[in-house]
């Protein structure tokens, strides 16, 4: 599902649904809910699909996003043509169909019959698409949740574009998830097959700039006092808007959540945690980190490269026992080499959708979690990270995010004794305890996941001492 993008002057607060609401942040460390997806109610999740799919029915603003955005939809495209064989006279399901194109896809592609489910009141529209376009005949629009879906049959391929921002934002894969166990037959296809979130650390000096520094004199007054507000207005939450380029990233990518759609299950996706330790690729200034996510398809190219090796091997065999056949089979036996060969070619390929930095901007755009300090870095150091992603328990299709990091020492700890000196160069005393763990996740204590900053910095090893933990509402 697409990103909402908002206006680049306030590029931390939600935009409308059903990307965000507008909403009050959780307050302290209590936004980090351990398990959180288990506990919303019904009532409230009742209100939330409601706005949701209200949204998805009214706003064409939100599908206008979705089908411009060229290497979203030419991922589906090639992917789905790219399934050759395995898609013609196939059933399909599309969970979550829109205006319907990724069901046209298919219905083009030679399925047999394609079923689009779609809870909003946008399904009367993709019905017209479908007769626009002549596959009303192959695709049966389905005005309902997922949930409520009854179908006369089990399904070869199930396609969903279902990714949020951060990749599970929104919370649709469970619709995915339920469609998958319920409708799926055993060794059918999942489009996209595999789903990961990534994440490194970057460097962000113009959004500092203008989000920040600006704030200290404005036409000769000081205004520091604002800086916390700027902070909190432009920081608060996960930064959408603001695409940044490849060399804003100062460390390598690290692989935080690694989704495959075949088997993944609820828990594997409600409540996350990891923890790593890298180092940056250059010196530079430490703002925070920036997400991203890698969807990958399913081809068809290994099970054609089998097909054309059996046809190969039998054609040999009957070479070795006729001369006859010999005299007359040479020239199907290059074909088939040459198609051999074309297919092991085309096996190291796929087709991917990815959000990152080095990839072509989408609507999706890139997800920034700007820290509250900025730090100096270089690649003689060790900083060690932990980011930790929990479902909102009264708001399911909403998450919480806390990213921390810190200088290693010598002996491969985390750093967090002593805090660098605030943008004002007065030392507070932080407020946050504990420290991204080492490769055994230690156990962290503490209150405070906003609090900026502290005390002076020190030396450790030769680096400055440093530590850094904030809480990210997405979006309640």
């Amino acid at each position: 599902m697409e990103a909402m993008m908002e206006e680049p002057s306030a590029p931390a607060q939600p935009p409308p649904p059903p990307r965000s609401a507008e909403a009050t942040p959780a307050s302290g460390p209590e936004g980090i809910m351990e398990g959180g997806g288990a506990e919303h109610g019904h009532d409230s999740v009742d209100a939330q699909d409601e706005e949701y799919f209200e949204a998805y029915a009214e706003d064409l603003y939100i599908h206008e996003q979705m089908l411009t955005d060229e290497p979203r939809t030419s991922a589906y495209l090639h992917a789905i043509q790219g399934l050759g064989e395995r898609i013609r006279g196939a059933v399909v399901l599309d969970v979550g169909c829109g205006t319907g194109v990724l069901s046209i896809f298919a219905a083009r592609a030679g399925a047999r019959r394609v079923y689009a489910v779609e809870a909003s009141g946008m399904a009367s529209v993709a019905q017209e698409v479908m007769e626009k376009n002549g596959v009303a005949g192959v695709v049966s629009v389905l005005n309902c949740r997922v949930e409520d879906l009854v179908l006369p049959e089990e399904v070869d391929i199930l396609v969903s574009e279902w990714m949020g921002t951060a990749l599970v934002f929104e919370s649709m894969w469970e619709g995915v998830l339920l469609a998958r166990d319920r409708w799926l037959k055993m060794g059918g296809l999942v489009l996209p097959a595999r789903a990961q979130l990534w994440g490194a650390p970057v460097e962000l000096e113009s959004l500092w700039a203008t989000k920040v520094n600006m704030w200290k004199e404005v036409w000769g007054i000081d205004m520091s006092p604002l800086v916390p507000r700027a902070k909190e207005r432009f920081f608060g939450r996960p930064i959408i808007n603001h695409p940044i380029t490849a060399d804003a990233v100062v460390g390598p990518g690290e692989l935080l959540l690694d989704l495959d759609m075949a088997s993944a299950t609820k828990e594997d996706i409600e409540d996350f945690t990891h923890v790593w330790t890298t180092k940056p690729t250059r010196r530079a200034t430490l703002h925070g980190a920036v997400l991203w996510f890698v969807c990958s398809f399913p081809n068809n190219v290994e099970e054609r490269l089998h097909r054309v090796e059996e046809q190969l091997e039998q054609v040999l065999s009957a070479l070795e026992t006729s001369a006859a056949a010999a005299h007359d089979g040479g020239g199907h036996v290059k074909a088939l080499q040459a198609e051999v060969m074309e297919a092991q070619a085309a096996s190291v390929e796929h087709v991917e959708l990815s959000t990152s930095p080095w990839a072509a901007l989408t609507h999706w755009g890139h997800n920034l979690l700007v820290f509250d300090s900025c730090h100096q870095i270089g690649p003689e150091q060790d900083i060690g990270w932990k980011f930790q992603m929990n479902r909102n328990r009264h708001f399911p299709r909403h998450y919480h995010l806390k990213l921390e990091a810190s200088p290693m020492d010598t002996g491969g700890n985390a750093v967090d004794e002593v805090q660098p000196a605030s943008e004002t160069g007065v030392a507070h005393q932080s407020v946050t305890a504990g420290v991204p763990g080492d490769s055994h996740d230690q156990q962290r204590t503490g209150s405070g996941d906003t609090e900026v900053a502290a005390a002076g910095a020190q030396s450790v090893g030769g680096a400055q001492s440093w530590f850094e933990s904030k809480f990210f509402p997405l979006w309640r």
